[in-house]
C-alpha cells in the first residue's frame, strides 16, 4: 500500500479544516452569498458552467431582492446643519429642557426637540441625538478605520446622517483632513507648466526668425524672414528666395533703418541659433554704444530653443496667409505680406493700453512710463491657474512636503491613493516670486536644502489626530479549491 506524501496530506487537513470553519460560520460571506449553504444538497455536484444544473438551482433559491433605502431631510434637520451650533449651545439648550429658564436664541424655530439625561434630540423622522464635538470625532474615526465601512466624506456623511441630527458633510471633511493617515494620502496636484516671461519696458529689443511655406499645399518655394520690435510689435516680413547670408542681410538692414525712422535705436538682437541669421552679429556693430562696452548685441539662444515672442508673430503671419491658398488666389507669399504686416501694424493690442505698434513707437517716455505701469504684462498661464485652485498659504500656516522628485511627479511614480506626503510637519515662514513670473511663488517652510511651489505642499489644520483604532475585520472572500464543484 503506496502512502500519501507529506504535502498531499497537509493539503487534505487543511481542506478538511476549512470545510469545518465554514460549516460553523454562523454568517455564510463566502462569495458574498453567491454560493449556497454549505448543507444543501448536491452542492459537491453542482457544476455552474451547466446550465441544466444551474438553472434549477437559482429558481428553487428564488430571486435576492434588495431593497432601496432613502432618507429625506426635514425643515428642522436643515437648519440645524445650516446653524453648525457648538457644544456650548447644545449644553444650554439641554439645561433649558431639564431644568427650565430661559430659552436659548437658536431654538426659536425649533418645537421638536428633547432632552434626556445629558443627551438633546430631535424628533424627527425617527428621534436622533445631538452629536457633541468628540461624539463627532469619534464617530467619523470609527466608520473611517472600519474595513466594513465607508472611508471617504460623502459616505461617511449619508451613514452619520441616520444616527446623529448635527452632523454636516463639511464636519466629516474638516474631522478626516485632521487625521494623519488620511493627510498621507490625499492626491496631489500634477506639475504645472511654470513659465518665465521678460517684461520689455521700451523699443529697441529686435528679435528674428524665419519660416517656409509648405509646397505640399501648394506654396512656391521661398523664405520668409519676420523682424519685429518686441516691445511694440511692430514688425515686417520679407520672401527671401534663398538661405544666402547676402539676401538676409538686405533685409535686416531695411528694416532696422525703418525702425530708426521711427524714432528708436536698436538696441539688441535676439535669434535662435539658425545659421541663415547670423550675419546679424555683423550688422549690430554700427548700433554699438559707448555704455555697451565689449558685450555682444546679438543675442543667440543659449539651449538651442525658440524664441518664443517671434514664434507665436510667425504663426499669425502664416495663419493669414492660409486663407489665400485654400482659396486659389494667391500662391506666392511675398506678394501679401507687406499688406499683412501693414494691418497687423495698425492692429490694436489690448494689453499695451490699445495702442497700435505705430502708435505706440510714438509715444513719449513719460508716456511711455505711464502706460507701463498702468497696463503691466500680466501672465495667467497653467502655474498661475493651478496655484488659484489651492487654498491660499499664509506665514504661520503649517503644511506637509511632497516627498517626490520633479522626475518622479512627471513620470507618475506613484498611485494617486499612496502615501506621498511627508510624516514631519513644517510652518510657511515667508515666500518669494519667480524673478520672471512675479505671480508664481516658491515657499519657505524651514527646509535649508530647497524652497517649494505651491503643488508641492499640502495645506493641514495646525491640531493633527495621530491616534488610529484598531478595528478587526468580519471575515474574508477567500475561496478554497474545494468550492469548485468537484468529487474528492
Amino acid at each position: 500500500m503506496r502512502r500519501s506524501k507529506r504535502a498531499a496530506a497537509k493539503r487534505a487537513k487543511q481542506r478538511t479544516k476549512a470545510i469545518q470553519d465554514y460549516e460553523d460560520s454562523s454568517t455564510q460571506k463566502v462569495l458574498a452569498g453567491a454560493l449556497p449553504p454549505i448543507n444543501e444538497p448536491s452542492i459537491k455536484k453542482f457544476n455552474r458552467l451547466n446550465a441544466r444544473e444551474r438553472i434549477p438551482l437559482s429558481i428553487q433559491r428564488g430571486k435576492r431582492e434588495n431593497k432601496l433605502t432613502t432618507y429625506q431631510s426635514g425643515p428642522s434637520s436643515r437648519h440645524i446643519l445650516f446653524m453648525n451650533v457648538g457644544d456650548d449651545r447644545i449644553m444650554e439648550a439641554i439645561q433649558w429642557k431639564l431644568r427650565g429658564g430661559e430659552r436659548p436664541a437658536w431654538t426659536n424655530n425649533l418645537n421638536n426637540l428633547e432632552a434626556s439625561g445629558m443627551t438633546l434630540y430631535l424628533n424627527e423622522n425617527g428621534r436622533r441625538p445631538f452629536a457633541l464635538k468628540e461624539q463627532k470625532r469619534a464617530a467619523v474615526k470609527k466608520l473611517y478605520f472600519d474595513p466594513s465601512k465607508p472611508s471617504t466624506i460623502q459616505p461617511i456623511t449619508d451613514n452619520l446622517r441616520l444616527q446623529y441630527c448635527n452632523i454636516s458633510r463639511k464636519n466629516v471633511r474638516d474631522i478626516l483632513r485632521s487625521l494623519e493617515a488620511y493627510q498621507l494620502m490625499r492626491p496631489r496636484r500634477q506639475v504645472p507648466k511654470i513659465e518665465h516671461h521678460t517684461n520689455y519696458n521700451k523699443p529697441g529689443v529686435i528679435a528674428a526668425d524665419s519660416f517656409f511655406p509648405s509646397g505640399k499645399t501648394g506654396w512656391q518655394k521661398t523664405n520668409v524672414l519676420v523682424i519685429m520690435d518686441v516691445y511694440s510689435r511692430f514688425s515686417r516680413a520679407y520672401a527671401i528666395e534663398t538661405r544666402d547670408a547676402k539676401f538676409y542681410k538686405i533685409a535686416i538692414v531695411d528694416f532696422l533703418q525703418e525702425f530708426t525712422s521711427l524714432g528708436h535705436m536698436p538696441r539688441r538682437f535676439l535669434s535662435d541659433k539658425g545659421t541663415e541669421l547670423a550675419i546679424a552679429t555683423e550688422i549690430m556693430e554700427q548700433y554699438r554704444q559707448k555704455r555697451d562696452g565689449d558685450k555682444p548685441l546679438h543675442l543667440k539662444s543659449f539651449t538651442g530653443t525658440p524664441v518664443l515672442v517671434v514664434e507665436a508673430l510667425n504663426a499669425q503671419y502664416q495663419r493669414r496667409l492660409e486663407p489665400y491658398i485654400i482659396a486659389g488666389l494667391h500662391n506666392d507669399a511675398g506678394n501679401l505680406l507687406w499688406s499683412i504686416s501693414e494691418q497687423i501694424n495698425n492692429q490694436r493690442r489690448p494689453r499695451r493700453g490699445n495702442h497700435t505698434p505705430y502708435e505706440l513707437l510714438s509715444l513719449s517716455d513719460r508716456e511711455r512710463k505711464l502706460l507701463n505701469d498702468k497696463f503691466s504684462d500680466k501672465f495667467y498661464g497653467v502655474g498661475i491657474e493651478a496655484q488659484k485652485k489651492l487654498p491660499l498659504l499664509k506665514n504661520g500656516d503649517h503644511v506637509r512636503k511632497l516627498m517626490m522628485t520633479v522626475k518622479e511627479q512627471i513620470e507618475n511614480k506613484k498611485k494617486g491613493f499612496q502615501a506621498k506626503w511627508s510624516k514631519k510637519v513644517y510652518q510657511v515662514l515667508g515666500k518669494r516670486a519667480l524673478k520672471r513670473n512675479k505671480y508664481v511663488y516658491r515657499y519657505q517652510i524651514g527646509d535649508p536644502k530647497r524652497t517649494y511651489l505651491r503643488h508641492e505642499l499640502l495645506l493641514i489644520p495646525k491640531k493633527v489626530d495621530r491616534e488610529v483604532l484598531m478595528i478587526q475585520p468580519t471575515g474574508s472572500l477567500r475561496v478554497q479549491d474545494f468550492y469548485t464543484g468537484q468529487e474528492t
